[in-house]
């Protein structure tokens, strides 16, 4: 073999040996620690607080609006009578027409209505007190459709003759009186014509009513400025109710 390519060949593999020599014998690179993750703090929520009472929402209380005048005590009665009546039903009536007439056992009585009117088409109550403490509170059905005051009567008609003389009454306390036959048994005939100068104050209850009469000459054992108090035994019918008075 040519001399220089051996030398050629043999500095080649002189050059290997010391780049090999070198590989093994030179002192490795210390890598670069790998830096180890810290864990971060983990975030968590603030708890809520749990509440120490569940609160409870409070009814709200229902109010009911007393009735006109309930406490109303206008003529001093005592507790037991006004228990007995309830309560007031209207605003008290200071002054106000009535219409009173006179039986032989007793009297009827109507009162006007707001303007001291009187509806001829009826509509109000009137009020019979017999003298044996019986009363009934009635429904004036009795409508005036003439001016001839012999059409004013209801049973027992007696032409040309007034209730004084007749002893029949007429209009709405005729109609009452006919209609009733215990209110007619009880009061008898009428004794005089219906007088009307009088006034009256009332409170209405709701089981009765409370009145005094003024302006009024009065009758035997009925009293001008007397307290008369009215009881209803029973509602049952509100065009007719039976009681008693004091």
């Amino acid at each position: 073999m040519d001399k220089k390519l051996l030398c050629l060949l043999g500095g080649l593999c002189g050059l290997i040996l010391l780049g090999c020599s070198a590989i093994q014998t030179s002192p490795a690179t210390p890598s670069a620690p790998t830096p180890s993750l810290q864990p971060q703090p983990t975030w968590s929520p603030t708890p809520s607080l749990a509440p120490m009472f569940t609160p409870t929402a409070l009814p709200v209380p229902t109010i009911t609006p007393a009735p006109a005048s309930a406490a109303a005590n206008p003529f001093h009665l005592a507790p037991a009578q006004l228990a007995a009546l309830g309560n007031a039903t209207e605003p008290f009536v200071a002054k106000r027409q009535v219409v009173v007439q006179r039986f032989e056992r007793g009297v009827m009585l109507i009162f006007a209505q707001t303007g001291n009117v009187f509806d001829q088409r009826g509509g109000e109550f009137i009020f019979a007190l017999a003298n044996d403490g019986r009363a009934w509170r009635i429904k004036d059905t009795f409508v005036e459709t003439s001016k001839n005051p012999d059409d004013w009567y209801t049973c027992e008609r007696k032409p040309g003759l007034r209730p004084e003389r007749s002893g029949i009454p007429w209009r709405g306390f005729g109609k009452a009186w006919c209609d009733y036959p215990d209110v007619r048994a009880a009061l008898g005939f009428a004794k005089i014509y219906e007088d009307s100068d009088g006034t009256a104050a009332f409170q209405s209850y709701e089981r009765g009513r409370a009145l005094q009469l003024a302006d009024w000459k009065g009758y035997p054992g009925w009293k001008n400025g007397r307290v008369y108090l009215v009881f209803y035994s029973a509602l049952t019918n509100p065009d007719f109710v039976a009681g008693k008075w004091e």
